[in-house]
């Protein structure tokens, strides 16, 4: 089955209606001057903004979205890729049966007691310019998985081995509609932080949907077979 061709959105004249000044419509907005919809984006995934788009089909489209979402390639999953992934727990639960069914006895031995030291990093999350925190953002060492996501009250709090810190000192602050912050953490004071986050800048007008053109699509399948051969 074929996916879904490589789409990119674009906005080349931004709305001169403020969002804060139109009249709510649910989680979007409405726009006064043309009376017409516009969505909220900024906190859309690419595959839902992909699924509303084919949803639309070729109707006129205003929306919100961030800096970030706008003129490169959405991306988003073939819808036949869930079905791949809700077959492979299965697969792999069997090959797991077969494996437990033939392996030998294994010996027992004690478990190895290792020492390690932790430091426990915690802090809030704040927006820059309004002081709100900044719920379920992600937190994490530059570079690796270590580390969690903020509460409800913007609150994050974790513990990380001395030797992670050794090797990296670079906290990463993430969160849709937001610019990417990193910090350096100081292992002598990493309690109680305060972080602030920047708002990335927004584009609210009527978008212009780009495809891939057939022929490219085309092309760089030959290219990834040649590759593969």
């Amino acid at each position: 089955m074929r996916a879904r061709p490589s789409i990119q959105i674009d906005i080349p004249n931004n709305c001169s209606q403020p969002w804060e000044g139109m009249r709510p419509c649910g989680e979007n907005k409405n726009c006064g001057a043309c009376n017409t919809i516009v969505y909220d984006f900024t906190h859309k995934s690419d595959q839902e903004i992909a699924q509303f788009i084919d949803k639309k089909k070729a109707q006129r489209i205003c929306g919100k979205f961030n800096a970030s979402q706008l003129n490169r390639n959405l991306r988003a999953t073939p819808s036949w890729s869930k079905s791949i992934a809700f077959l492979l727990p299965a697969v792999f639960v069997m090959s797991i049966g077969d494996i437990k069914a033939n392996e030998p006895e294994l010996l027992q031995l004690p478990p190895i007691q290792i020492s390690m030291s932790y430091v426990k990093i915690s802090g809030q999350l704040i927006d820059e310019e309004t002081k709100e925190p900044i719920l379920f953002a992600n937190v994490v060492f530059k570079g690796t998985k270590t580390g969690t996501h903020t509460d409800e009250d913007g609150r994050f709090s974790f513990k990380v081995s001395e030797d992670i810190l050794e090797n990296n000192d670079s906290l990463v602050f993430t969160y849709v509609g937001y610019t990417t912050q990193v910090i350096k953490i100081d292992p002598n004071n990493c309690e109680n932080l305060t972080v602030e986050i920047k708002s990335e800048q927004v584009f609210i007008g009527e978008i212009i949907i780009r495809k891939e053109p057939f022929f490219r699509r085309i092309f760089k399948r030959k290219i990834k077979k040649v590759n593969k051969a």
